[in-house]
């Protein structure tokens, strides 16, 4: 099972990836994250809908498509570099709507995603793509 699995992933690499087993291993984690994270959004979306949080439902529907998507937009040929920097804006603005909609950081249970984009970000593009993106999220 674990080759299945390990193939499958191994399919959403770029044709023209480098043989850096550093930029390899950067690329499927990549492409791991954001088909867990789209695992994520599915269940906050269905326990949206169970609470009556309308907001959350749209935006997890939207965030299942967006985050199901960056692997497929990875293996045709966009840089891990420029998809790190979509991740890390598309997540702040992610974490923005669903703060100011669901009644404030101490009661959202996206609170990981706050403290998680900053590090994935780092991962995939460089340090000051990282060290701004928390003011940005402190403002909310």
């Amino acid at each position: 099972m674990s080759s299945k699995l390990t193939n499958w992933l191994d399919s959403f690499l770029p044709a023209k990836l480098s043989d850096d087993q550093d930029s390899i291993r950067r690329h499927r984690l990549f492409i791991t994250i954001n088909f867990l994270i789209t695992l994520f959004a599915i269940s906050y979306g269905v326990m949206s809908y169970f609470i009556g949080f309308e907001v959350g439902v749209y935006a997890m529907i939207v965030s299942a498509v967006f985050f199901f998507l960056q692997p497929y937009l990875l293996k045709a040929g966009i840089h891990l570099y420029t998809m790190g920097l979509i991740f890390g804006m598309y997540t702040l603005f992610l974490n923005t709507v669903l703060v100011m909609y669901s009644g404030g950081l101490f009661i959202s249970p996206v609170t990981p995603f706050i403290v998680l984009t900053s590090p994935i970000v780092l991962i995939f593009s460089n340090y000051k793509a990282a060290f701004f993106s928390p003011f940005f999220q402190c403002s909310m």
